[in-house]
């Protein structure tokens, strides 16, 4: 699965947050009704960007 289709299928705000916590910076909750990325989903993110 490509970076883009992974950013874009998952949502965008959801990744950013994600890859802000990646970065050590913690930007709190995001908006109802939106989760942050499960688990699975967040290994993929940093399998995904370690590739590039």
């Amino acid at each position: 699965m490509g970076l883009l289709r992974f950013i874009v299928g998952a949502g965008i705000p959801r990744i950013i947050q994600a890859g802000l916590e990646l970065l050590g910076d913690d930007e709190g909750m995001l908006r109802n009704p939106l989760q942050p990325l499960a688990a699975p989903e967040r290994k993929v993110l940093e399998r995904l960007l370690r590739q590039i």
